[in-house]
């Protein structure tokens, strides 16, 4: 009978251990998901705020796609530099697991985010940070009409933005500036 119980206890310890690392194991195989060729660079998280500093070569306007990673809905605004007499009120509101994309021709652009708080009279600034997984499409081509800050896209999933995109007549992946890239790294 003690056997018996040694054995049982054992398998309920084993089945425990196993638990645990199989939600580790499920931790880490939780992978940000990017669409095809968008890099998370040309950003920075500082001070609750996003600071996007775009690193595309070849074109003086770029592509951000934002996913909002959480289950709540927040607003993303552009706060000014210090430096800027005047701002527009470039803002978005994001949906939980929801995908946005912003085109800008600004070398320097901060942003904050923000959430609706019922025990305050506005929005609570939060951490972006813990919102938002960003990436740069640094081989993208635009029509000549494209100038500014604006968003392409708002809530849609990262197919759906990806395509949206290409409807606005933005191509993501300029053929010629990425054959140029691989040419460059056979000399």
């Amino acid at each position: 009978m003690k056997k018996y119980k040694l054995f049982l206890m054992a398998m309920l310890i084993a089945v425990i251990f196993s638990q645990f690392s199989l939600a580790g194991e499920e931790k880490k195989e939780e992978k940000r998901q990017y669409p095809y060729d968008c890099t998370p660079e040309g950003f920075q998280f500082s001070n609750f705020t996003v600071q996007l500093h775009p690193v595309a070569k070849y074109h003086p306007q770029t592509i951000y796609f934002f996913h909002n990673i959480s289950d709540k809905t927040i607003h993303i605004l552009q706060t000014n530099m210090g430096n800027d007499p005047y701002i527009m009120n470039m803002r978005t509101t994001m949906k939980p697991k929801m995908w946005s994309v912003l085109a800008t021709d600004e070398k320097n652009v901060s942003l904050i985010c923000t959430m609706p708080n019922e025990k305050l009279p506005h929005d609570q600034v939060i951490n972006c940070k813990d919102l938002l997984e960003i990436c740069e499409f640094t081989h993208t081509k635009f029509g000549d009409n494209h100038r500014g800050n604006y968003w392409v896209v708002e809530n849609n999933t990262m197919m759906g933005a990806k395509s949206a995109t290409r409807h606005h007549g933005v191509l993501l992946i300029d053929p010629a500036k990425t054959k140029q890239d691989k040419e460059g790294q056979m000399q």
